[in-house]
């Protein structure tokens, strides 16, 4: 197995092309066309060796079986009886002769077996893909996680470390002469960027295994926009960025695991602050239809691309080029994970005047619909 040839990836990638992707009616021009260059094969061969008259026509049912599948490969082997008789051996016989109802069966019956066979062997090809696939998928998730354990786990690890040494190192410095508080509050924030990564983490592989719930109750909306926004006065303060609140209602109670809902909406404010140019403008729009409540947050930044609108939603996914060190690509991740837990989505759209306007839905049947933890 180790000597075994392996195929490049683009290789590979057009080989599965050629294996799944394509309407019935190719598969079925691709059969002729195959029967026809074997049967023209078998015509030349005709004069050196009588041998390869018979084996090309089969030859070539192998081909179609193994890259168009069983009705095809029947439709070459229908064409390669009936042109092996006609066109290469140039007989006279008619439909109904024995001779060529014999050599029709034969093929046939050949072919189903061959079809049989080459099926079991594309349907392995496409598993060991799809599993090939998969392997490296997790084998690049894992690296992942070992990236963000050793570099943004590492980091406030060696802040904390340093902060407590200084403490430690001035435990005997008056403490007029010295403030404490400082160095407290960077071990606070170490610890906290660590909570916080070590919760992603484990909220991402709960939503990968299918484990994770929520608590519901009846919340009110506009606490839960005013609790996310409230993290955010000195980020948008310092950039001049303002925020505009609009809501249908100023008191709408709606069922949803409150804590949940403030960390998407707080995760869409965040990702709006970082792409927002200074004295930009934040939109919080909640709206309500006969089937749920649609909380929208629109920035009006430079719009996301369409080759980086594909990967939005995809775990440990990290913009090209970001200049941001703080996240592990895990937000809009555990985001659309959360909202599906509410039975619900998150979804992303380019503003046609700039900027990127993230909505989330929430059934308004939660109770009816909802696993609850």
């Amino acid at each position: 197995m180790e000597n075994m040839p392996q195929l490049s990836s683009h290789q590979s990638l057009i080989l599965k092309i050629i294996l799944t992707h394509r309407p019935k009616i190719m598969d079925y021009f691709l059969a002729v066309v195959i029967a026809i260059f074997f049967l023209s094969l078998s015509r030349l061969s005709s004069g050196f060796s009588w041998g390869f008259v018979y084996v090309w026509p089969l030859a070539g049912t192998m081909v179609a079986a193994i890259l168009l599948g069983r009705r095809s490969a029947l439709i070459c082997s229908i064409i390669s009886a009936l042109g092996l008789d006609y066109w290469v051996l140039g007989g006279n016989h008619g439909y109904f002769d024995p001779i060529i109802i014999v050599r029709l069966l034969t093929f046939l019956i050949i072919t189903l077996f061959l079809s049989k066979t080459a099926s079991e062997l594309r349907k392995g090809y496409l598993r060991a893909e799809n599993l090939n696939d998969q392997i490296e998928k997790e084998s690049a998730a894992r690296k992942h996680v070992v990236d963000i354990v050793s570099h943004d786990l590492r980091n406030p690890l060696a802040s904390v470390q340093l902060y407590t040494s200084l403490l430690l190192k001035n435990a005997d410095t008056p403490s007029d002469k010295i403030d404490n508080v400082e160095f407290l509050n960077g071990i606070l924030r170490s610890a906290e960027k660590m909570k916080r990564i070590t919760s992603d983490l484990l909220d991402a592989s709960q939503i990968e295994m299918g484990h994770f719930s929520i608590k519901v109750a009846s919340e009110d909306l506009t606490s839960i926009i005013n609790d996310a926004l409230s993290a955010f006065q000195e980020s948008i303060r310092n950039r001049n960025i303002r925020f505009e609140v609009k809501t249908f209602e100023p008191e709408f109670h709606f069922i949803a695991d409150r804590s949940r809902i403030t960390q998407i909406i707080s995760n869409l404010v965040s990702n709006a602050i970082t792409h927002s140019p200074t004295r930009g403008v934040i939109t919080i729009l909640a709206e309500k239809n006969n089937e749920s409540l649609n909380i929208s947050v629109s920035d009006q930044g430079p719009g996301i691309s369409a080759e980086n609108l594909k990967h939005i939603f995809t775990r440990y996914w990290t913009e090209p080029g970001s200049t941001d060190h703080q996240g592990t690509g895990l937000g809009l991740f555990i985001a659309q994970g959360i909202a599906t837990s509410h039975r619900g989505s998150l979804s992303v759209a380019n503003n046609p005047k700039g900027g990127a306007t993230f909505t989330l839905k929430i059934p308004l049947d939660m109770e009816k619909n909802v696993r609850v933890a």
